[in-house]
């Protein structure tokens, strides 16, 4: 009780301090979303491009400008001047933190009209993900003040084509995607979120019809205006992973549609539409605080290729949510029957938990972390927590001045709070665990049995030295001249046993190299050299501080894997030097390859590095990544991955020991130093 007295005294003073440091900042340091940050002398400026038709900026084309920016990992800032910008764009995914801001939405303009089953070019038509204006393939894309449209019409007057035929305006492959005060106008399908990224929307504008906006990452619109377009239109189609929490949720929206009766663009009579329709896998759609215009049909949802995990509504307000009409979609079956349940009220809060964080009984308030200029994410996992203001405030510059200290002070209070039950379970589990087995890594001393970086030491006699070069499985040991190459070597000790007088494995991990010649000693040599400036520059700028990594076994036997599953148990706990694996390459920094590399792997392997985005890191780990091991001779391996790829990090082991993995990545990092 004692500790945590002293933990809860030291949380409160956390929580005071950031409050405090909130509250005195100044004013004039608020910023709108999309704002370029004023440099200082210890942040440079971003590098800024300019693009504009008249010939005044630095491009006359978004897409040259897109093409053109560096690929070093580092934020730019692409201004867009007004005018319409007829052109199919897309942002690669070696250019991830790219800001687009344009001077106002209503006047810079990105279209095209393209449309699914359009001639490709190629002897073939366009789908539905192939036909979209705007492709956002990076990550940490952030946009403000921009139209995004698809001008193509599915209307009657192109029944020769397919007048229900899909245009996509905005397709989004990356994560942690953000639009503010953007439009995003279009038919069908307008917004197609594809990935299994996280999409935010803020203050924006969305247009269309059928399914206009879709798809399968997690998406959140935030005050946003929906307007349909025509009628019998159906807002979303999720097709939310199984294993995703979150789908497409709509919070504090207006749904605005043409009047009853009168004619839309298509010739018909507009007359209802629906909130949403289940498309693939397990959809989820939630509408909270959103205005329902009385368009909306009493049944709220309507039947597709699937069951909907969730649809739901929460406090919804207008004629669309009148009492009567929300009891029929509550009272609906669920997961089952012909119609979804839809409807959560005020006391429905069994399933819609999931998507508020629960502050007090009366005013819930959605957890949704976002920020222009630094890491954002959706589900608390990262940064602030964001405070929603009033419904219909004005989020313009001069009225967000006045507001701005305390909005900051609040979120900054929050994530103190947050902080704070974060540390109680962290506590809980350590008691439970005992003490962490090794709190300082400089000074862990492996056991004496464990074989780590061996000495050579010459002798005239080299007849037992040739007698453990006769025996090596591998070729890793040399006798003349003497030499082991740790890259081939098993660590078996038979070299040692034979060759005590040449050959002696000490316990020392350290033998990580970011060369592969690196990892071949010779007599007296006291250490495995790592050599800082064959580490690239941008690797210590980028990942200093985070680093996620993609782990692919290329034909191994587990042995490794085991031991990189381990880096993460309480023992070593390598998360708390902010470095982890991830399971999408998209959402990676890197990619650490274990085994052989078989060529029934090769192809994945490739596919795989190249899904990470630039600048990223590559990691051969276990002596059958770095050489091949018993197998190099085995015409079932193909390493041509490495004529073309260069690895950052080599890793000895047969298997690699998890302190010679942190050891290495850290050193690699620059956060140790190898004496």
């Amino acid at each position: 009780m004692k500790h945590l007295s002293r933990l809860f005294s030291l949380g409160m003073l956390a929580c005071c301090t950031l409050f405090a440091a909130a509250c005195s900042s100044d004013d004039n340091e608020t910023r709108q979303p999309g704002d370029t940050p004023a440099p200082t002398p210890d942040t440079p400026a971003i590098h800024t491009v300019v693009v504009a038709q008249d010939g005044t900026g630095d491009y006359a084309t978004l897409q040259e400008a897109f093409d053109a920016l560096p690929v070093d990992g580092e934020p730019h800032i692409v201004r867009l001047r007004p005018g319409t910008y007829y052109e199919k764009v897309t942002l690669s995914a070696k250019h991830p933190r790219v800001t687009l801001i344009g001077d106002d939405a209503a006047t810079c303009i990105i279209t095209y009209d393209d449309f699914a089953g359009h001639d490709d070019g190629r002897g073939g038509t366009l789908g539905t993900w192939q036909c979209q204006s705007f492709l956002v393939d990076a990550d940490d894309f952030t946009a403000s003040n921009v139209t995004i449209a698809n001008s193509y019409v599915n209307s009657l007057a192109n029944a020769a084509v397919n007048k229900d035929t899909q245009a996509v305006a905005l397709r989004i492959e990356g994560d942690r995607a953000a639009f503010y005060g953007c439009r995003i106008m279009g038919y069908q399908d307008t917004l197609f979120g594809r990935g299994t990224g996280r999409v935010y929307l803020r203050d924006c504008y969305v247009e269309g019809n059928v399914d206009f906006i879709f798809g399968s990452s997690t998406m959140v619109l935030d005050r946003c205006t929906l307007h349909v377009n025509r009628n019998n239109s159906v807002l979303t189609a999720p097709s939310t992973p199984a294993d995703h929490k979150y789908g497409i949720v709509c919070i504090d929206c207006t749904i605005t549609c043409p009047a009853t009766g009168e004619t839309d663009f298509d010739g018909t009579k507009f007359s209802y539409f629906y909130l949403g329709r289940p498309w693939q896998n397990a959809p989820r759609a939630v509408f909270i605080r959103c205005e329902e215009p009385a368009a909306l049909r009493a049944e709220g949802w309507t039947t597709m290729s699937a069951q909907p995990e969730l649809f739901a509504e929460y406090r919804c307000t207008g004629d669309g949510a009148t009492s009567d009409r929300l009891a029929k979609r509550a009272n609906a079956p669920h997961r089952s029957g012909s119609t979804p349940r839809a409807c959560i009220r005020t006391t429905g809060r069994d399933e819609i938990q999931k998507y508020l964080n629960q502050q007090n009984q009366t005013e819930p308030i959605f957890k949704f972390s976002f920020s222009t200029t630094g890491p954002r994410s959706i589900d608390g996992t990262e940064a602030r927590v964001f405070v929603p203001g009033p419904r219909g405030a004005d989020f313009s510059r001069s009225k967000r001045r006045g507001d701005a200290w305390r909005i900051r002070g609040i979120s900054l209070f929050l994530r103190a709070s947050n902080i704070a039950t974060m540390i109680l379970p962290k506590i809980r589990v350590l008691r439970s665990h005992g003490q962490q087995a090794i709190p300082d890594l400089d000074a862990v001393q492996l056991t004496e049995e464990f074989r780590g970086r061996p000495e050579l030491t010459f002798t005239e006699d080299t007849t037992e030295a040739e007698r453990a070069e006769a025996i090596c499985p591998t070729g890793a040991f040399r006798a003349d001249p003497l030499e082991l190459d740790l890259g081939r070597c098993l660590f078996c000790g038979e070299c040692a046993r034979v060759a005590p007088r040449n050959v002696h494995f000490t316990n020392d991990y350290r033998i990580g190299s970011p060369t592969r010649e690196g990892l071949i000693l010779h007599d007296g040599d006291t250490r495995v050299a790592f050599d800082p400036e064959q580490v690239r520059p941008e690797i210590r700028r980028c990942f200093r501080q985070a680093l996620q990594l993609r782990e692919v076994s290329a034909g191994g036997d587990a042995s490794v894997e085991m031991e990189l599953n381990a880096t993460g148990n309480v023992n070593f706990d390598l998360g708390r030097f902010g470095i982890g694996f991830t399971a999408s390459p998209r959402h990676a920094d890197g990619v650490v390859v274990s085994g052989p590399l078989t060529a029934n792997m090769a192809e994945a392997l490739e596919i795989c590095y190249d899904a990470v985005a630039e600048p990223k890191i590559l990691v051969m780990c276990g002596t059958e990544a770095c050489s091949g091991g018993l197998f190099a001779e085995s015409r079932a391996l193909d390493r041509s991955f490495l004529d073309t790829h260069k690895p950052d990090l080599w890793l000895p082991g047969a298997p690699t020991h998890p302190m010679i993995y942190i050891d290495g990545l850290l050193t690699l990092l620059g956060r140790k130093k190898r004496d």
